[in-house]
């Protein structure tokens, strides 16, 4: 079962490259904090949930209201995905990546990211959107009946995102 188990965590590193982070000395956790300077507030985007995790109690809802309560708590403005689309405003990104590897175990990736509207400096009219923040990712294993608890690291690294805003963002 443990060879079954770190197969899955290896399988869900090597298909989510972003697990991977860059350390920086005075942010352990996290990059691009000057990014976030100036910016109006963010919308949250929740990564599809598969099914299994939804079936044992994981929803996007229940992880969008937790994220969402966080911001507005910290005092950062959150918008709809629909305006933020229309308007090129960022987009928080929360990703739980939650696959059951036994009928009671799950392994999971959670991670947080900052999605802005960028351009090419030599073509300025190609502009997408692009990760500019990115919190270091949790992996870990937990019980099938657990499989909620996995909103306890997406809170974590929302928190970890509303100092970074806060400490660039100080009105």
């Amino acid at each position: 079962m443990r060879y079954v188990v770190a197969m899955m965590l290896i399988v869900l590193t090597i298909l989510d490259m972003t697990v991977a982070r860059v350390s920086f000395a005075d942010e352990p956790l996290s990059m691009g904090r000057e990014s976030l300077q100036g910016l109006p507030g963010v919308s949250v985007l929740i990564e599809h949930i598969s099914p299994e995790a939804r079936a044992d109690g994981l929803s996007k809802e229940a992880i969008r209201t937790s994220v969402e309560l966080i911001l507005r708590a910290s005092g950062i403005l959150v918008t709809t995905e629909k305006k933020a689309v229309q308007h090129a405003l960022p987009l928080l990104y929360v990703r739980i990546n939650a696959a059951k590897v036994g009928p009671k175990l799950y392994a999971y990736c959670t991670d947080v990211q900052l999605e802005q509207m960028v351009s090419l400096r030599k073509h300025p009219e190609r502009a997408t959107y692009a990760t500019t923040w990115s919190s270091a990712s949790i992996v870990g294993t937990l019980l099938r009946s657990n499989v909620r608890n996995t909103i306890i690291e997406a809170e974590l690294l929302t928190k970890q995102f509303a100092n970074d805003f806060l400490a660039v963002n100080p009105w």
